[in-house]
């Protein structure tokens, strides 16, 4: 795959986070300008994507409680196995 330890370091910026170190195409990203904004990545929800049907990433916001959930599904993936995954992982993070 693409994502060597010559090319990690390279990409990695100062305060920010990577969570997706696999896979050969496509992605998604989330960002959050946290001047005064308290944010932590949703753990877990990058192992309920399935690689060329849905990729996924999370914040959670504890002050606001909202979550962002950033979602990609490319073309050629099969939509009926995105929705199906996307329903499973929505299902999973409901709050109270």
């Amino acid at each position: 795959h693409w994502f060597t330890n010559n090319i990690s370091n390279k990409l990695i910026l100062k305060d920010y986070t990577f969570t997706k170190k696999s896979g050969i195409h496509g992605g998604v990203a989330l960002l959050v300008a946290s001047g005064d904004i308290v944010f932590e990545a949703m753990r877990g929800v990058e192992e309920l994507s399935i690689e060329s049907h849905l990729e996924m990433c999370a914040v959670k916001l504890p002050r606001y409680e909202i979550q962002i959930i950033g979602a990609y599904g490319p073309p050629s993936g099969n939509m009926q196995c995105f929705l199906s995954q996307m329903d499973y992982s929505l299902t999973c993070h409901q709050t109270a």
